[in-house]
């Protein structure tokens, strides 16, 4: 299984060197989520910070690295400070 904590490190310097270092809201974890079957990974916003979870499905090691470093990526960009209210449009798009 791949390591979720350095994928995440590395997720993390993509969007910072890509988007020249956006403001992140205060991320309280990043976990594996082995219930999410029909997602390979979600944030969830609340109170000004958020929580991101990763399907185990997809950090299987038959998954490619570059799949599964894309998927945190895609999902850290949801903990933008400036794509809160953007989903999948606006500054959400232009970063992704």
């Amino acid at each position: 299984m791949k390591d979720l904590e350095t994928l995440t490190d590395l997720a993390i310097d993509v969007i910072n060197e890509c988007c020249n270092y956006p403001e992140f809201m205060p991320i309280k974890k990043v976990s594996i989520n082995k219930r999410l079957k029909t997602r390979w990974g979600q944030c969830i916003t609340y109170d000004g910070s958020c929580e991101i979870e990763i399907s185990s499905r997809i950090l299987v090691d038959e998954i490619p690295d570059e799949k599964t470093l894309s998927t945190i990526i895609h999902e850290l960009l949801h903990a933008l400070v400036d794509t809160q209210n953007a989903h999948h449009s606006g500054k959400w798009k232009k970063y992704a």
